[in-house]
C-alpha cells in the first residue's frame, strides 16, 4: 500500500500516481513504456508476478476503472489521492477478474478544515541542450515545454446562516491543466535545385555513377523489348516540365545539408513540435450520515486533449 505522503513527496514523471506501482514487490515494467504520453506514463504495462499487463485490474473508489483493453480510463492527479493499493496476490472476495494484479486508487475527501495547495511542474527547452542533428543542419534547439499546474481546495460545506456542515457534509475539488509542447528532429531527402530544373547530369549513384534519364517519349518496341533514349546530357528540357508538377515544387524548401557522398541523400533536416492542451477537474462531496453510514458523490470531466503540429521556422 502507498500512503498520500509517499504519493504527493515522491517524483512522477507526468504526476501519475501509477507510476508509484514499482515499489510494490512482484511488480515490474513491460516493454512498451517509451512509447505513450508523457501524462499517462507508467500507467498501463505492468507485469504483476509474470502475469501479462493486459491481466491486470483497474479500480477508482471501488469502481471499474478499465478500459476496453483494460488500461485505465481515468489516471487520477497525485494531489486527489488518498490511497494507492497494488494486490498482487490472494485477492479477498471482493476482487476478482483479474489473474495478475488489482489496481485500486482511493480519492480525498474534504475534512473539518479548509485545505489547499497550488502547484506546477515544469520541463523547458532552455534548460536543454540542443539536439545533434540540429546543430548540424543549422537548426534551432528543438521545442519542449512542458507545463502542468493546477490546485485543489477541499473542507466543509458551509454556507453562512443558511448550512454548517462539519462533521457531517465535505467537498473537495481538484483541477489541472496540461500545455505541452514537444519537438523533435527529422531528416529527409529533398531534390536539389538544379534537379528541380532537369539537371540530373549530376545525380549519381552510391557507386558514384551517373543515373541515366530517359526520355519517356521515345519508347520504341523491338519485339518484346522497350528502349528509350536517353535526354541529351541528362537534361529534361523546360518544355517537357508539367505545369502542376511545377507548381508543386516551389513549395518544396531547398536543401540544407550536403546529404551523402555521390548519391546527396538525408540532405534536409527541420525542426518541429507536437502541441498538446489538456484540462482535467474533479468535485467530490461526502455525506456523513452515521460513523457506519456514508455517502459520496463524483463528478469528473476532462477534455480529452487537443493536439496539433507545428513547424518550428
Amino acid at each position: 500500500m502507498v500512503q498520500s505522503k509517499q504519493i504527493t513527496e515522491l517524483p512522477l514523471l507526468g504526476r501519475n500516481p501509477y507510476a508509484l506501482a514499482m515499489l510494490v514487490p512482484g511488480v515490474r515494467t513491460s516493454i512498451g513504456d517509451n512509447n505513450i504520453p508523457i501524462d499517462q506514463i507508467s500507467t498501463v504495462f505492468y507485469s504483476i508476478n509474470g502475469q501479462r499487463a493486459a491481466n491486470n485490474e483497474f479500480l477508482l473508489d471501488g469502481a471499474p476503472n478499465s478500459s476496453a483493453s483494460n488500461i485505465p480510463v481515468i489516471n487520477t492527479n497525485p494531489d486527489l489521492v488518498q490511497e494507492f493499493k497494488v494486490d498482487t496476490s490472494n485477492f479477498s472476495a471482493e476482487y476478482g477478474k483479474a489473474s495478475g494484479g488489482v489496481f485500486n486508487v482511493v480519492t480525498r475527501s474534504g475534512t473539518n478544515d479548509f485545505h489547499g495547495s497550488l502547484y506546477e511542474f515544469f520541463r523547458n527547452d532552455k534548460l536543454n541542450a540542443s539536439d545533434f542533428f540540429a546543430n548540424r543542419g543549422g537548426n534551432a534547439r528543438p521545442p519542449f515545454k512542458f507545463n502542468q499546474f493546477g490546485g485543489t481546495f477541499g473542507g466543509p460545506v458551509w454556507i453562512p446562516k443558511v448550512y454548517n456542515g462539519r462533521n457531517r457534509t465535505f467537498f473537495f475539488i481538484g483541477i489541472e491543466k496540461v500545455r505541452f509542447i514537444q519537438g523533435a528532429t527529422f531528416g529527409g531527402t529533398l531534390p536539389k535545385p538544379q534537379e528541380l530544373a532537369g539537371d540530373f547530369s549530376n545525380t549519381r549513384n552510391a557507386s558514384g555513377q551517373t543515373i541515366t534519364i530517359y526520355d519517356p517519349a521515345t519508347t520504341v518496341q523491338t519485339g518484346s523489348a522497350l528502349t528509350r533514349t536517353p535526354f541529351p546530357g541528362n537534361i529534361i528540357p523546360a518544355t517537357r516540365f508539367n505545369p502542376v508538377s511545377e507548381a508543386i515544387a516551389k513549395y518544396l524548401p531547398a536543401p540544407n545539408e550536403p546529404g551523402a557522398q555521390f548519391t546527396g541523400v538525408n540532405d534536409w533536416v527541420r525542426t518541429d513540435a507536437n502541441r498538446i492542451n489538456k484540462d482535467a477537474g474533479s468535485f467530490r462531496v461526502d455525506q456523513y450520515f452515521s460513523d457506519n453510514n456514508r455517502f459520496f458523490a463524483q463528478f469528473r470531466g476532462r477534455d480529452a486533449g487537443r493536439a496539433r503540429s507545428c513547424l518550428r521556422d
